[in-house]
């Protein structure tokens, strides 16, 4: 019985170091994420969105186009970096400096698509976005 129990429990290892192995070689050669990216991203939109709605009410109120919000691409957010999203920072502060909220949308996938990343990820109500 011993020696089946240790057999057992090497298999499991070895299963586990293989399954380890695999996902290590499948994210260096760029064909799967890194899961700590994908939380990373998680939690930058809850905050994001967090903020825009915070600011606009646009979950709640709906309005026909992006500009009836007092808000656009190039307004800074209020709790995120531009580090947090990979952008560079000039001047004073750099990567300390507030993000734009158009580079947190790039970042979260929605590249000169702002008004698109506010309907989809934040649930803003924009009739003119589809």
């Amino acid at each position: 019985m011993k020696a089946d129990a240790s057999t057992t429990v090497g298999v499991v290892i070895a299963v586990a170091v293989a399954v380890l192995i695999l996902l290590l070689a499948l994210y260096w050669l760029g064909l799967i994420q890194n899961p700590f990216d994908i939380a990373k991203k998680n939690e930058l939109k809850s905050r994001f969105c967090l903020e825009v709605q915070e600011r606009t009410q646009c979950h709640l109120l709906t309005v026909s186009s992006i500009g009836d919000l007092d808000i656009d691409k190039d307004t800074e957010s209020l709790r995120i970096k531009k580090k947090e999203v990979g952008a560079s920072g000039s001047g004073q502060g750099g990567g300390d400096s507030p993000a734009t909220y158009g580079e947190i949308c790039e970042y979260l996938g929605y590249r000169n698509r702002f008004a698109e990343c506010l309907v989809k990820l934040c649930s803003c109500k924009i009739t003119s976005v589809k």
